[in-house]
This record gives structure tokens, sequence and C-alpha cells, in this order.
């Protein structure tokens, strides 16, 4: 099996100060956030800019001992993450297992995007998230859309 790729579905950027990043994302890009939550269970406040099909996505820690903290800690402010859409997450969850890749999630995760910006998003909900480590890339997600919305 090979996964299919569709599309870019986010970029994730650290930062040590997320209302700083988001005020020069809107001065120096002229783009407005179309959403911002803290997720809780990932110690993370986030905020997403729409650029095409895709997003960028601001990644501010809750605290130093989350993954994003941590990764602030070692590596500073930056690229964390490429979130890339997938025709069927499970399925490359399996293809990549069967291919070694370490694994940090073995079946699909929910997510659903924060109410408050389901209008923006047309009631499009992530059906998985997966995080994988080889090869030097850090972090890439996989991403499934489920339709209907």
């Amino acid at each position: 099996m090979t996964i299919h790729l569709v599309d870019i579905d986010h970029v994730g950027i650290a930062v040590d100060d997320l209302d700083g990043a988001v005020e020069r994302y809107r001065t120096m890009l002229g783009v407005e956030p179309v959403l911002r939550e803290r997720v809780e269970d990932q110690g993370v406040d986030e905020v997403l800019f729409a650029v095409g099909s895709s997003f960028i996505q601001l990644l501010g820690a809750i605290g130093p001992d989350s993954p994003v903290g941590r990764s602030l800690a070692t590596r500073g402010p930056g690229l964390h993450h490429v979130a890339y859409r997938v025709r069927d997450v499970a399925a490359a969850l399996e293809d990549l297992s069967a291919q070694g890749a370490r694994l940090i999630d073995r079946v699909p995760r929910l997510q659903v995007i924060g109410a408050h910006a389901k209008e923006r998003f047309l009631n499009q909900q992530i059906d998985a998230r997966h995080y994988a480590h080889e090869h030097g890339i850090d972090k890439p997600e996989l991403l499934e859309w489920r339709w209907p919305f």
C-alpha cells in the first residue's frame, strides 16, 4: 500500500510569544486568524491562519513540560511540524508501521475543530491526527478530513 498524500493541511510553527507572533503575522502578512484555541491535552495554545487550502498554525506552549514547551527549550522557536492530508489515515498508519516507522499513535485520534470556528471551517472535522518520527522528519502529522459536515 502507498500513502496517498492529498494536500498540505498546515505548517506548525512553535513561538515563544504567541500574541506577539499573531500581531506580526497580521501586520507583516496581512492575514487574520481564523481560529484561536487552547488544546489542554496537548498543552498548547494555537492560532490558525488560512493560506489557500492550507493553514499556518502558530503554537504557544501552555507550560514547559508540554511537547511544544520541550521543543522550544531544546530547539527554540521555528518549524515544529508539517501536517499532510491523506485519503485514509488508518491505512497510512498501518503502512508506516509496516515500514518500521516509530509511531506515537497506532490508531487514529479524533480532533474536533473549536465550535467558535466552525463557520469559517465549513464545519469540517478532522477525523484523525498522528505523529511519526523517522529519518529526520521531526513530527509529520497525517490528517483525514471526514464528510459530511
